[in-house]
């Protein structure tokens, strides 16, 4: 996750995962760094038959399902919590 600290960039992050980044994480600009090694890569994974605009457009999409099953959820709850309850009634 370090490795991708950088201006107008959004990251969201289970819980654990952003309480071991306040643990033992650093923040310091690091999306810069590296860059041509990862050129080099992409161009390997292409020669290699891997789409990455596949493989990116995949991990989008499974992204956005996941935040919209969880905002159905969230929903859920609050309509729920809303409701009067059989015992109040």
């Amino acid at each position: 996750m370090e490795q991708l600290i950088g201006p107008e960039t959004v990251t969201t992050l289970p819980e654990a995962t952003i309480e071991a980044f306040e643990d033992h994480g650093t923040i310091a600009r690091t999306v810069d760094n590296g860059v041509p090694e990862a050129a080099r890569i992409m161009q390997r994974l292409a020669a290699a038959g891997i789409d990455m605009t596949a493989v990116g457009r995949t991990l989008e999409d499974n992204g956005i399902a996941g935040f919209e099953k969880a905002y159905r959820g969230v929903l859920a709850d609050l309509t729920a919590s809303t409701q009067p309850s059989a015992a109040s009634l």
